[in-house]
């Protein structure tokens, strides 16, 4: 097992970590001596999502508390519900923190394979569509090997999940094949499908790993 003797990684991999092949090789060897890779963007971007959501139903619970309390013609039944609502709140934030600390521990990471991927074009709202071997190098970092090519569409539009099963068919067009590789971080993809190799075995090269 990689490092599985050492307390420190070895100088070399240290030195040449701005190589993504030697992130690999290091985060293997942290990975074998118990240590985990934070994944705080990950967690905050996410944790943002939640408390959006958070928000609406927290808005939704007063206005449903308001009322119970103007029907209830009890005051201790009025106030025995708000003491149930306030433990339902704490067994909330407990059951929130309990998910936060999963992500940023938790495996959460996307496997690697043949994807068809959007990520943020040039212009506002405008999403670039790629096809190609997705490859993990270290934390939330990927690439995408030599051979990706750039999709866009030249008649309906069928969608993502379509063009991932099928191939292009005649509705899509590919750009040439990139000659290196591309950086992409996990944050910035929108949307990410496993593609059906077969369909496109003759559109996309698949690399030997």
């Amino acid at each position: 097992m990689i490092g599985c003797l050492n307390t420190e990684p070895p100088n070399e991999l240290i030195a040449n970590q701005s190589d993504p092949d030697t992130r690999m090789v290091l985060e293997d060897w942290r990975l074998s001596n118990g240590e985990r890779v934070t994944r705080l963007g990950v967690a905050l971007w996410m944790r943002q999502a939640d408390d959006a959501a958070d928000a609406a139903d927290a808005a939704a619970d007063d206005a449903a508390d308001a009322a119970d309390a103007a029907a209830a013609a009890d005051a201790a039944d009025a106030a025995a519900a708000a003491d149930a609502a306030d433990a339902d709140d704490a067994d909330d934030a407990d059951a929130d923190a309990a998910a936060f600390l999963q992500i940023l521990i938790g495996d959460i990471d996307m496997r690697d394979g043949l994807k068809v991927i959007q990520i943020p074009g040039y212009y506002s709202g405008y999403a670039a569509t790629l096809v190609g071997y997705l490859r993990r190098v270290a934390g939330d970092e990927y690439e995408l090997l030599p051979g990706a090519r750039a999709v866009y569409r030249v008649g309906s539009r069928r969608g993502l999940s379509w063009l991932a099963a099928n191939g292009p068919g005649e509705d899509y067009r590919l750009k040439d094949p990139s000659a290196t590789p591309e950086q992409i971080h996990r944050l910035v993809i929108r949307r990410c499908i496993e593609a059906n190799v077969p369909a496109w075995a003759e559109y996309v090269v698949m690399p030997r790993i």
